[in-house]
Order: structure tokens, then sequence, then C-alpha cells
């Protein structure tokens, strides 16, 4: 349960505590002493996102924290308190300047997301301002779910985390933009020019064919060549190495004269027999040079085969070199994206089934129970003056993949028998929806293991017999959960177990909000406020009265 509450700096808050007891607690004051800011403040506890705006004005932060006694509760071992400790754990929000805020449990820091986790087993709010939930689809869909698994709901998590995983896939296969035609084109044609290249075969000794085939498309002009420079060392009209032959002589004529000659002697010998090793060095060639038809033939096929690869692939084998390590890259990333794409039409599938398997069984759940709970929301309704009205839970089921699941409900009722069945919004007031919504809260409240059930002026719009019969909803519930309401029902007021009432206090320089547990003295007072009527002493005895007839009644509940 929540055992105390403390406020600080938070709207026009100084600072304010309050002790909670088990039990029916309820909270009066009048029209704008600050109950809505209670409230504000425990949603803020339970993870309700915060502004700077929160904090009061001329403050630097905003401390709110609440305490809850789990000593003898199933969820102490949930949070790892000690058995033999004060059995209380902590929730603190701290709202800083720049709007953002501290959560802690224990003194340990947590993100929003895992206070929600644990407040959402704490504290259940029903508020007023929920009734126009009540006339749409998806939220009806919600109560009936929270009277279904109560604050178990690990089946609609596990199921929505389906649906978001499933549409998160479903995004990734649309990000691909994937033609699967057009892949198996791209990858097929990607291993033709693979295969293509491959086959040829290509080495380095592919660059030298053009060369090859230029020196066997030269030949004559090759051979003419070698057949001019041997006329011009040694031919028949003419004969190089003959007036050389005659230079040497003359050389070595002249050295016998003078030993300068001698060296130029050397010096032109040397040239002589050098020019004569080439001349025999082109001779030989000469004698080699044949033209192998076959070969040419050979060679001319392979550059027809080459020159086809150059158009396609590149200028040089060595581009064609390059080109095919590109293409190899491609195909990865095509191989890539084709896993890719088959990894995820995978895990679409089994993400489909598993919803499908998981929906399915929650859609039984609904369907086997949609007769029941009509019944008990009809049997509330009776208790709130619908003598005649009939409530039916109608449920359509398709196959369309949702965040909730397959199936669509509507909250249906016929207030007299001489009526047809018709959606709340259709049928029903504003005074009588808010007695509809008490109904279905009535119903829904025992599902839930929360240690505190949270009724924020529900009664708005309910008077007479219909407060009577509310107030007593309200305190049987509070047999089995702490319940705090904050009401302006006198009717509701004389039933608590603990009253508090709550004021707004306005000096004229400063606005502050103060709450306070009344005693036996104090309530007798409220009441009277209550009743509406000048204070007297009759109007004291009537409140006493009141209160009396209530605890005895009370005692009929229990």
């Amino acid at each position: 349960m929540l055992s105390r509450l403390r406020i600080n700096n938070f709207i026009i808050i100084d600072e304010l505590e309050i002790d909670f007891n088990s039990g029916f607690n309820v909270i009066t004051g009048e029209t704008g002493a600050g109950k809505s800011l209670i409230i504000g403040a425990i949603e803020i506890i339970l993870g309700k996102k915060v502004s700077k705006s929160y904090i009061k004005k001329g403050c630097e932060f905003s401390i709110i924290q609440a305490v809850f006694d789990l000593e003898n509760s199933s969820l102490a071992s949930m949070y790892g308190l000690d058995e033999n400790g004060s059995g209380e754990l902590i929730i603190t929000r701290e709202i800083k300047e720049n709007g953002k805020s501290i959560a802690k449990i224990n003194s340990n820091i947590v993100t929003i997301a895992e206070l929600k986790e644990v407040s959402d087993k704490l504290v259940t709010i029903f508020a007023q301002d929920d009734k126009l939930k009540f006339l749409v689809q998806s939220e009806q869909l919600k109560i009936y779910d929270a009277y279904l698994f109560g604050s178990d709901k690990s089946k609609l998590n596990e199921l929505s985390s389906l649906y978001d995983e499933i549409t998160e896939t479903r995004k990734k296969l649309i990000s691909l933009d994937f033609d699967l035609e057009k892949y198996h084109r791209e990858i097929g044609f990607i291993e033709f020019q693979i295969n293509e290249i491959d086959d040829a075969n290509l080495s380095e000794k592919d660059e030298k064919i053009d060369e090859k085939i230029d020196y066997y498309n030269n030949i004559k002009d090759i051979m003419l060549a070698h057949s001019e420079i041997y006329n011009i060392f040694d031919g028949e009209d003419y004969s190089t190495f003959s007036a050389l032959t005659r230079v040497e002589n003359r050389l070595s004529y002249l050295s016998s004269f003078d030993e300068k000659y001698e060296k130029i002697a050397e010096t032109f010998n040397d040239m002589y027999y050098g020019l004569k090793d080439i001349s025999a060095e082109l001779s030989n060639i000469a004698d080699r040079i044949e033209v192998d038809e076959r070969e040419v033939y050979e060679l001319e096929k392979r550059q027809d085969e080459l020159n086809t690869l150059k158009q396609k692939y590149g200028a040089t084998v060595d581009a064609i070199f390059k080109y095919r390590e590109n293409l190899d890259e491609e195909y990865k990333i095509l191989q890539k994206r084709g896993s890719e794409l088959d990894n995820l039409k995978e895990k679409e599938k089994l993400l489909v089934e598993k919803y499908y398997k998981l929906a399915d069984e929650i859609s039984n759940i609904r369907h086997s129970k949609k007769d029941e709970f009509s019944k008990k929301i009809t049997n509330s309704l009776k208790d709130l003056n619908f003598n005649e009205a009939i409530f039916m839970l109608d449920i359509n089921t398709s196959d369309e993949i949702a965040k909730t699941g397959k199936d669509k409900i509507n909250f249906m009722v016929k207030l007299n028998s001489g009526l047809d069945f018709e959606t709340l919004k259709k049928s029903v007031s504003g005074g009588e929806l808010s007695r509809i919504m008490l109904a279905i809260w009535e119903v829904i409240s025992n599902k839930y293991n929360s240690n505190l059930l949270i009724f924020d002026e529900v009664d708005s719009g309910v008077g007479g017999m219909t407060a009577n019969k509310l107030a007593e909803k309200l305190y049987k519930v509070s047999r089995n959960h702490q319940l705090i309401s904050i009401t302006h029902l006198l009717q509701i007021a004389i039933f608590a177990d603990q009253h508090y009432f709550i004021e707004k206090l306005d000096d004229g320089k400063s606005v502050n909000v103060k709450i306070k547990l009344l005693d036996e003295e104090e309530t007798i007072d409220e009441i009277q406020r209550l009743i509406g009527r000048d204070k007297s002493e009759s109007l004291k005895n009537e409140a006493i009265s009141m209160k009396n007839e209530a605890g005895i009644k009370k005692q009929t509940l229990i």
C-alpha cells in the first residue's frame, strides 16, 4: 500500500506530506483546492512525462516521493526487499530546472521504463476524464483486456512486441526496394560476365599477342630489311666489309711510321669486328625466320577473343582483370542482398506464425469470457438503477495483423427492454455513461493486482440512490485493495475509513496547499460542509447520524 506521499516545490505546493492507511481513504475539499495536484504528483511517481513547468515558481527543483509498504506482500520478493527489513519500496522523482528528471527506486537510479514496469504493479488510477475513452473501440478493448488479464499484461505485451517486429521487418523488406525478377537478371548477367572472362583464361602473355601478330603481318618487310643490311655489309655490287678491310690495311701501314696510328687502328678494329658480329647475328636471325600459318591462325583467333572482351570490359588485359575483380564485389553485394531478403522473409514468416498462434490464444480467451463479462456489467448496472438495462460485449474477429490482436470489440447496451442493442456512443447520455463507467470499473477493479486503486472524481454527475450504491461499491473494493477516492459526494465521504481534507491557502503573497487527516470531530464538520447547509446543532446531529448509519452499513459489506 501507499503509506506516505511527500511533495516539495510542485506547482503551487511548497511542502506537503500525507500518511495514508489501508482500506478506504477519501479526500475532499473545495473546488480548486488542489485535489488534482495530488493525482498529478502520483502520476509523476508512476512515470508520467515531466517538464520544468511543474517546478514551483522561484524554486530550482521539485521532488515527489512515494513510500509503499510491501511488508506481507507477494510483491516484496519481486523487488528484492529484505524479509527482515522494513519492507518499504521508495520511489522518488526529482524534476530539474532543465525539465529533465531523475527517477530512483530505493536510492537506485532507474529509467522511466523501469519505473513504469514497477509502478504498474503498485497503482491503478481511474479518472473521470476516462469517461470519453469508454466510447472508443480501442479503449474498450483495453478495458476488457484489463478484466481478462488484470495486471498481468505479459501475453498482450508479447503480442504487441510481435506486431512491432513484424512491422519493422516489413519496413526493412520495403527499404530493400527489392525487385526479385530484376535481382535474378542482375545476378545472372554478372555470372555470365564472370564466366566469359574466366573461360578466356587470360594471362600476361595475352598482352604480347598484338605485337606478335604485328610481327607476322610485317614479315616480308622484315626479311627485306635483313637483305638490305646484308647487301650493305657484304653485297656483290658493293661491300662495306671490303671497304673497311682496305681501311684496316691502310691504318696498319700508317702504324709502321708512327705509334699514334696504332691506337686508331685498334679502335677501328674493335668497330670492324663489332660490325662483323652484328652481321653474323642478323644472319642467324634471318636463317631462323619462318612463318607458322597454324600459329598465326591461333594468334589471330585469340586476338579476336581478346578484342571482344576489351570492347566489353576494358581496353587492356589489365583493365579486364580489374573489371573482373569489381564483378566479384558486385556479386557479393547482390548475394548479400539476396541472403538478407531470404533471411527477412523467413523471419517474417516465423514472426507471423508466432503472432497468429498467440493472437488465436488471446482471441479464444476473449470470446470465452465475453458472456461472463456482459452478465457482470448488467448486474452492476442494476445496482445503479438501470433496472432493465442489458450490457453486451460484441467481438468481431479477422485475420488482420494488429497491435492488439485479431479482435475488435464494441460495448453494446439496451437501456430498456423494448430497445435494440446500440453502441454506447449512440445510446447513452453523459450521466448514463458515468454510471455505466462506474459499473465497468466495479467489475474490473478486482482484476488488478495493484495494491492501490485511485478513483479520481469518478462520481461526477452521480447523485441520489446511485451515489449511495457507488459508495457501497467503492467500500467493498477497498476491502481487497487500498483505495483512495477524491470526491465531492457526501455519500462517498461518510464511508471513509480515513478522511482527508485538502485546502488552498492564499495570503496575498503566496499560494500553498495543505492536507490533513481529519479526526472524528473534524470529519463531522466536513460532512456538514458537504451537506451544504449552514452549520447548526441539528445539522451536526444529522452528520453524526449519517456517519453512524454508514458505519453500520459497512459492517454488512465486509
